[in-house]
């Protein structure tokens, strides 16, 4: 590992820039011995300007610079236990807009398994309070179209990015409600990343539920993240998650995605 971080670090991408991003990634949840929940996922990220990342890291590059995108995603999902799989796709369509201090955020989330359908709509207004740190608030109204229930998330969050590393903490209020009962519960969201060099990074994040939303008690998650660039083009990620419901089995779950920008 040592050897590779040494290697990459030393990739030669002065004055690269790009404008647009494709990626794909393969996820996976392990819920139970017997349950798992994995998925693959294509996502198109345009920026209206190029980007360059010669003296900033890459993974914060369009942070940094401030510049505005637009997000197309597309999916698939299959549910498998020990009776049967069941399969699902999903879409996202999403943009980013900064000017000048001000940031904001839009979009809309979709997914169908089986017959349950549930669309998120999302829209999050920010200012940077100083040149590398945006505060920001964000709305996001769930709608499970083929139940009839409701949910809404409100957060609060900040995110820094310094020298060589960035943190991000979010404060969450989740709420859930059908025709008889409503759930509350609240989440809060640390992200630490450190970068290795220009071209890599490596993370930790902790997330905490507390409440009864989604039938589900107490849940800590804990996770580790670590990405970069291969080539100037082709740049990797990879996670490893672990939670903790407080009245079920241990869940652990990973990531990988390989994206080609130009």
């Amino acid at each position: 590992m040592k050897n590779i971080l040494f290697l990459l670090s030393f990739i030669p991408f002065a004055s690269y820039g790009f404008q647009t991003e494709v990626s794909g990634s393969f996820s996976s949840i392990e819920l139970d011995a017997t349950s798992s929940i994995s998925g693959y996922q294509a996502t198109i990220n345009y920026f209206y300007d190029e980007i360059y990342y010669d003296s900033k890291p890459y993974k914060e590059a369009a942070f940094i610079s401030r510049e505005s995108s637009f997000r197309l995603g597309l999916g698939s999902v299959d549910i498998d236990d020990s009776v049967e799989t069941v399969s699902g796709s999903s879409y996202e369509i999403s943009g980013t807009k900064y000017a000048d201090d001000f940031y904001l955020f839009g979009g809309l989330a979709s997914s169908k398994v089986d017959d349950i359908e549930i669309r998120t709509y999302s829209i999050s207004p920010g200012v940077f309070i100083d040149k590398k740190s945006l505060l920001f608030v964000q709305y996001d109204y769930i709608d499970f179209l083929t139940t009839g229930e409701l949910g809404n998330t409100v957060s609060l969050g900040i995110k820094t990015v310094f020298k060589k590393a960035n943190l991000q903490l979010i404060a969450s209020r989740v709420q859930l409600e059908d025709d008889t009962d409503q759930y509350n519960a609240r989440q809060n969201t640390i992200l630490f990343e450190r970068y290795l060099s220009n071209t890599t990074y490596l993370g930790i994040s902790y997330q905490a539920l507390k409440g009864d939303v989604f039938d589900l008690n107490d849940v800590n998650t804990a996770g580790i993240h670590f990405g970069g660039l291969i080539s100037r083009s082709f740049n990797f990620s990879m996670s490893y998650t672990t939670s903790e419901p407080k009245f079920d089995e241990k869940q652990t779950g990973i990531s990988v995605s390989l994206g080609y920008s130009f």
